[in-house]
Formats: C-alpha cells, structure tokens, sequence
C-alpha cells in the first residue's frame, strides 16, 4: 500500500461522498476536480499521480455532500488537523500526538492530522482553531474547506517531495482536545483603508526595527509573523494596530502578498496573539460540580509524591548524596523501575539539568551506577543530561527543553538558578517560571536544593522551615523530601517533610559501593528474641535502626 492509497483511507474511510482534488497549474491557473468516494477511488489516485507530475496537486480532508466548495456542502470530517508553516519545536503539551504527520517542504512545514468520529463543519472548525491557538500553529490552515498537499506528490514552489513521516491507527474523543481552551471572540477582519501607518504606532525602538527593517525568508517567513505578533501584543497594541504592522512586515518579506486573504491572514495572527496574551491574565472560576466532573484526573510518576505536572523538592546536608539520589531515581523512572519501593506505571523520558557538576565529576557518578544500570537499555534512552555552557540563558534551555519534551524534568540545583543571592523576591521569579515550565510543557520536576547550615541554635536544620532562602519553595511544591545521614549511623534517612497527597514519614535508605540506593524496609512478623536478664531485645551486629514515624 502506498503512502497515498494509505492517506486516502484515514482521512475518508469507507464513508460516502464527494473528494475535494483541485490542482494548480504551472501557470498558477487553479483547476477543480470532484470523485465520488470510495466508488471513484481508484480514479482519485491516477489523478494524483499522473497530475503531480507537473502541477501541484491539493486534498480536501473532508467529504462534502455536493461538488461545491462551502461549508454548508460539508458532510463529515473523520479528521482533525493542523498545520505548521515554518515552526521550528514543537511541544503536543497536553494534547495526544497526531496519528499522521505530512512534511510539505522542510521538517518545519508539516499538516498534522487526528482520526476523530465524523465531526460536523462547525465542531471540526471549533477544534481545529482551538489547537491552532492552543499550539501556535499556521493561522491560515484551520478552515473546514481547507485543502492540503497529499503524499506521494510535488510541491513545485519548492520542488520538493511531498511525504508521509508518519501513520497510526487510532481514533480520538473531542474531549481528548479539552485542554486547548475555547476561542470565544471571533476574528476581527479589517480592511486596507484601516489599516494605519507605523509612523503613528507608539513602538520601542526594538520592536521598531523589526517591523521596519528586519527581513526573513522561507522557511521562517511565518514564525517570524507569528513571533512578532506576540512582540505587539504583549506590548499592548490593539488588534487594528497589530495588524498594521504585520502588514508592514508581509510587504517586505512577502508570505501573504498577492493573496485576496492577505488582511484575513494576518487578522488571524493578530487574533492568536491576543488571545494569549489575555489568557495568561485569565483567572479560570469553577463551581464544586464542575471540579469534580471535570475530564482530567491527576496521573502520578511517583505515586502519591509526584503528578505529570508536580513539583518535588529534594533539599538535605551539603554532600549528602542528593544528586547521586536523584540520578538514581532518574534511572530507575526512565526504566519505568520501581521509585522508593512506589510501582511505575510506565518508562519516562527524563532531562536532567545539571547546573552544579560538569560532564567529567558526572563521569565519576556515572561509571559507578552504570555496573548496575548496564542491564537496563532505556536508561540510556530516556536518559538526557544537559550540561549549559556558563553564558547560556534560560532561553536556550527551554529550546532544548522543547528538543527533547521529556516527561520529567531534574534540576540540580535551585540555588544554581538565582542571579544572585537568594532574597525573596528571588524565590518568587525561579519559582514562577518553574510553575511556567510545568505547565507549558506538560512536565513533572524534581528539584534538588539546600537546608540552611547547622548552628549552635539548630544543629540539625532538617525541617521545613529549613530549606535555604525563602518559604516559597515549600509553600509551592506538593513534595518536600530531606536527606539526612546522622553522624555514627549507617545509612541515610529521607524525611517526608510534606506531601499533600501522602503520609509524612521518614525512609531509611542504603547507599550501594554502585552508588545506588535500596530501601531498607522493616522487617515484619520476625521472632523477636528477649534477653531476660535485661527484658529488651540483644543488639545485632550489622543491623539499622529503622523510624517509620
């Protein structure tokens, strides 16, 4: 089966009705062609073929009822999609992966579909627009008789392939897309003699020169529009004044000249920017039903200490051992490993930033766990340690962040984050763009930290309220866990200092000569032995106390 013949069939089934296949013509004439589905199948794909060889050759994904280009002719859609023009990283945040993926030109210009029941015109417009906004997609690609390039075929701009990178089977709920939030405020379209010019714009001189001057050329003519236009938003523009500039921008670098949809595009653009914009300043107001009705349910990594979008702490004494902890619990949550002695629903892809220890101390760890680990090939797979150079900026990391979409995110450590010293309002911004991150991203993190030094007040700082800097970072993590090695002691003792969806207790740990760590359990219903001349149980060499409290 070809990759078009396979095409075909996710997107219409076995359903009837009329293939949308209009080609356009080395001389940019269009040309409109109907086949009635499945009877004139085999006739849809010789046309394809035999017109890709010299035009390019465009797919309606929907089947209409009548051979007519409107949304009123629309029948069905068994499809949802979207398409990316020019994107560079793409994060699915909490929307499932699409079933088939179509690269038009470059690896950045992909149509991207879901096999949904059939969905009417205005449910399939109502989702697509949504995840276009929700993933900042192409603005022009969300429309109901929107046609796109099939595989198997040339797109001549280019003269490029065009081809299928990759096809499931599956099948998705509209509730699936839920968390890509309802676009309530419709378009605002404006017209050429409304638009205003730059020169009356209130814009910084940065801003300025990328509306003026700045010129960019396919592949990024898009992202360069879409970006800009977040630039304008956020600076507070309203949607005509946005649109102006846009305007300014589309005359230089030439994505949408030409096109009787020019204003409409950008309009679009315009529309997706502020949407954001007002949905980061949204306050979200549910009533007690709608809580508990509400589609998505908390999915632990570790259970009852860490959520898909959680955040853990990990502080204890300096030298301790917390990095060797968590590299220990980084391996055994990409192996999909039991955490603490807690079950593991499945592998995770793990990132671990480490901020405190180059690649050559890491080395020493690494070879140490790795005699244990060896056995597990997804350690190595869904392992990515990423070292940042002394000038790389927060920015830079969340690109790679995006690169690798983990599932979990380890940060070694939270003190590595500050600029300076750790003052409260310090606390408030590295705390805010962790919670940014976790959300944006669709990631758990793991963050090691410290306690505050022992004094001749507080010799044994292992409470709470003994994190170093400020009491944010306890009063914004659902897990706060402390190592502690007491001194004459063998062993470690992890403090559960809080959890809100978990006891408070403390687990006593053995540290291996690998460099791993095994929960020392207590032992149940053993025969204790009375000494009688004392009435207490003998000591045993080799033996640890344990302190479940």
């Amino acid at each position: 089966m070809t990759d078009l013949i396979r095409h075909l069939d996710f997107l219409f089934k076995e359903d009837l009705g009329y293939v949308y296949a209009p080609i356009k013509k080395p001389s940019q004439e269009w040309r409109q062609q109907w086949f009635g589905w499945p009877v004139e199948k085999e006739a849809l794909v010789d046309w394809i073929i035999t017109e890709s060889l010299e035009s390019d050759v465009y797919l309606g994904p929907v089947l209409y009822k009548e051979k007519k280009v409107s949304k009123d002719s629309i029948s069905h859609s068994n499809v949802v999609w979207i398409e990316f023009d020019g994107k560079e990283d793409i994060n699915w945040q909490k929307l499932p992966e699409p079933d088939a993926i179509i690269q038009t030109s470059t690896s950045t210009h992909l149509h991207c579909f879901w096999s949904m029941d059939a969905l009417s015109a205005d449910s399939l417009e109502d989702i697509n627009r949504r995840i276009t906004y929700y993933l900042e997609a192409d603005s022009s690609g969300w429309d109901s008789t929107q046609v796109l390039r099939p595989p198997n075929t040339i797109n001549y701009k280019h003269n490029v392939p065009v081809r299928s990178v990759k096809h499931l089977v599956g099948l998705h709920s509209p509730n699936e897309f839920d968390p890509a939030p309802n676009i309530e405020k419709p378009v605002e379209t404006y017209t050429y003699n409304s638009l205003l010019p730059v020169s009356i714009i209130k814009l910084d001189p940065k801003l300025l020169n990328r509306v003026t001057k700045e010129v960019v050329k396919h592949p990024h003519r898009s992202e360069f529009l879409m970006a800009t236009g977040y630039l304008l938003a956020e600076s507070g523009l309203s949607g005509l004044e946005i649109v102006s500039c846009l305007y300014e921008i589309d005359a230089r670098i030439k994505k949408f000249v030409g096109r009787a949809d020019q204003l409409r595009r950008l309009s679009e653009i315009a529309s997706i920017a502020l949407f954001k914009v007002e949905r980061a300043s949204y306050i979200s107001v549910y009533s007690p039903r709608e809580i508990i009705s509400h589609v998505t349910e908390l999915v632990w990594v570790i259970p009852n200490l860490l959520h898909t979008t959680g955040m853990l702490i990990l502080s204890g004494q300096p030298g301790v051992g917390k990095t060797q902890l968590t590299f220990d619990w980084a391996y055994r949550l990409a192996a999909g490993l039991p955490v603490l002695g807690l079950e593991i629903a499945r592998p995770q892809k793990v990132a671990f930033l480490t901020l405190e220890m180059d690649v050559v101390e890491l080395k020493y760890i690494f070879k140490h766990q790795a005699v244990e680990f060896k056995e597990h090939g997804l350690w190595n797979e869904n392992l990515f340690v990423i070292s940042p150079d002394l000038d790389s900026d927060m920015r830079a990391f969340e690109k790679t962040l995006i690169k690798i979409n983990p599932d979990v995110l380890i940060i070694d450590s939270i003190s590595e984050l500050a600029t300076g010293d750790m003052t409260e309002s310090e606390a408030k911004t590295i705390m805010a763009w962790m919670k940014k991150i976790r959300k944006m991203y669709d990631i758990a993190i793991i963050a090691i930290h410290h306690n505050r030094k022992a004094s001749d007040t507080n010799k044994k700082p292992r409470k709470l309220g003994d994190l170093y800097g400020s009491f944010v970072f306890a009063k914004n993590s659902e897990t706060v866990l402390s190592l502690w090695h007491e001194e004459g002691r063998t062993g470690l003792e992890l403090d559960i200092l809080k959890a809100r969806f978990s006891e408070r207790k403390t687990i006593n740990l053995l540290r291996t000569s690998h460099l791993t760590f095994d929960v020392n359990t207590p032992q149940t219903n053993k025969e204790v032995i009375i000494d009688v001349s004392t009435g207490s149980e003998p000591a045993k060499s080799g033996t640890i106390a344990l302190n479940f409290d």
